[in-house]
Parts: C-alpha cells; sequence; structure tokens
C-alpha cells in the first residue's frame, strides 16, 4: 500500500488552489464513509471524499 499519491487534478476555486489525489483506498477515519478513493485538499485542509468507480 502506497503512504501517498500523486495529484489527479490541481485547480484554483474561489482564489484557492484545490488538489485532488487518487489511491486506491483512503482511510478517512468517519464510520459513515470508512474509505475512500478520492480526496480533496486545500491549503492542508480536507474538503470532502468520493468513492467513485
Amino acid at each position: 500500500m502506497a503512504l501517498a499519491s500523486l495529484p489527479l487534478v490541481t485547480a484554483a476555486t474561489a482564489g484557492r488552489k484545490v488538489t485532488i489525489f487518487e489511491a486506491a483506498r483512503i482511510i478517512t477515519m468517519e464510520p459513515a464513509l470508512p474509505s475512500a478513493r478520492f480526496v480533496a485538499v486545500s491549503d492542508g485542509i480536507i474538503l470532502g471524499h468520493a468513492v467513485g468507480t
């Protein structure tokens, strides 16, 4: 299992740089969605995550 991945997409949104990372499995620590495939990050803050196909 890789500990990090290269950014899938980087874009500017409302003046903020948002980076989307993709991995085979990202542990979310959220009981309703314990793992995800994608995570969006801006300024070190996780904006959201998704499972995807």
